[in-house]
């Protein structure tokens, strides 16, 4: 993850660079807003039960419904924390240096807290799957 950062001819990165994760960052919360709603409205929707008027979750979906929304909200949080910390670093690393084609080491800190967020949100889709590939399964074998 952390080799896209770094220019292929040389090490480090530019002010340039730091500017351009910074608005990849915020277009992706943009992006990100719109698909969380949709895919929060869309698992319940699906995997509804609706009985005497009344619309249920079994549990095992309940809780693979709640994990797939976390994944959303952690992606969407890594993305903010990237946005956030890149226009800091941004504006520090402009105050220091003012050029945008200077080279420098982006510090190894700086990618924390968004592969931090990026390995909780792959974990809490791929337990969210499993669960509802085990109800998927338990329900057709039963079917069956």
């Amino acid at each position: 993850m952390r080799r896209r950062h770094a220019a292929p001819e040389s090490p480090g990165i530019t002010l340039s660079d730091v500017w351009s994760f910074y608005d990849r960052y915020n277009q992706a919360v943009t992006d990100l807003c719109r698909q969380i709603a949709y895919a929060g409205i869309a698992v319940i929707w699906v995997f509804r039960v609706s009985a005497g008027g009344l619309n249920k979750l079994p549990r095992n979906l309940f809780i693979a419904g709640f994990l797939l929304v976390l994944c959303l909200f952690l992606d969407f949080c890594q993305n903010v924390a990237g946005s956030l910390l890149y226009d800091a670093y941004g504006r520090r690393k402009e105050k220091e240096i003012g050029n945008n084609e200077e080279r420098f080491l982006q510090p190894n800190w700086l990618l924390w807290p968004m592969d931090l967020f990026f390995f909780a949100k792959v974990g809490a889709l791929v337990v969210g799957y499993v669960l509802i590939l085990w109800y998927l399964i338990a329900n057709i074998v039963s079917a069956a």
